[in-house]
């Protein structure tokens, strides 16, 4: 198991996406945890889980920023 954390943690440095992916889900728990829950709107859940549905099909490139090592 640690050894996997590592790994990730290693991908991580290098990967801007599955940072800002870890960042949103970890944002996501937290504002879980301490708001109610909010239905949105008809059209704007739409959107949200067709811009997911894009991302998530375009998938992880690991590719590192410019300027990143």
């Amino acid at each position: 198991r640690a050894e996997l954390v590592g790994e990730v943690d290693q991908h991580l440095v290098v990967c801007v996406h599955c940072r800002v992916e870890v960042d949103t889900i970890r944002r996501t728990i937290l504002i879980y945890r301490h708001e109610e829950r909010v239905e949105l709107p008809v059209a704007l859940n739409a959107k949200l889980q067709q811009a997911l549905e894009q991302a998530y099909r375009a998938g992880c490139r690991g590719e590192p920023e410019p300027g990143e090592a």
